[in-house]
């Protein structure tokens, strides 16, 4: 086995993220069939909203944690 196989095996085994994907994807292709498409298309909004509302925590932490802009260097004349 490839060294890239061994450890995608060995994440989707130990890695909880993975396994949660792999789980999630399992019961949407499970409930594919079962659930209308207005309920896609509401999951697919309500998930861009999610992922707008964690962009904008990150955005405002990184501007939390940024450093001051530097102010402008003044010229100083020397006699």
């Amino acid at each position: 086995m490839e060294q890239g196989q061994e450890s995608k095996v060995a994440c989707e085994a130990y890695c909880p993220l993975c396994w949660t994907m792999r789980m999630a994807r399992a019961a949407a292709r499970h409930v594919a069939g079962v659930l209308p498409s207005e309920f896609w298309e509401h999951r697919a909004a309500a998930r861009r909203e999610s992922l707008l509302a964690l962009r904008s925590l990150i955005d405002a932490a990184l501007s939390r944690s940024a450093p001051a802009p530097a102010r402008k260097a003044t010229r100083i004349k020397v006699e």
